[in-house]
């Protein structure tokens, strides 16, 4: 059920930056709006990886922000424009999933600084 709306909800925001490009942001904005509005966060990471697909990366210049804690936003912020990104709009979501820290995503690139990220990747290295 959840493949079926992220295919949905990714054709429908395709459809509307493909008919605007300069719109772009706003639709992005309110597209994660209204999914936090009806309690589906988990669902903004992958549709939106589906749209950059689609769209291709220069499409969208648009950094996701996902903070584990809102203290982190700041750190956030720095490490998205070190790690490349230089204009555009932020969209900054707390994702209950995280620890603590933050992921963001910015064209082609993801920088995971979550608790969860840290805790899974030791977790890898002592199970090997």
């Amino acid at each position: 059920m959840q493949d079926k709306r992220k295919t949905a909800y990714a054709a429908a925001l395709v459809r509307l930056i493909s008919e605007n490009e300069e719109a772009s942001s706003t639709y992005i904005d309110s597209f994660i709006e209204a999914l936090r509005e009806r309690g589906e966060e988990k669902l903004i990471a992958p549709v939106l990886f589906i749209v950059k697909e689609r769209l291709g990366d220069g499409a969208v210049d648009h950094a996701y922000i996902a903070l584990g804690d809102e203290a982190s936003k700041e750190t956030a912020l720095a490490d998205a424009r070190a790690g490349g990104f230089t204009g555009g709009a932020v969209s900054i979501v707390k994702d209950d999933s995280l620890i603590g820290g933050y992921r963001i995503t910015t064209k082609n690139r993801l920088i995971d600084s979550s608790f969860k990220g840290a805790l899974l990747s030791l977790y890898k290295n002592l199970t090997r």
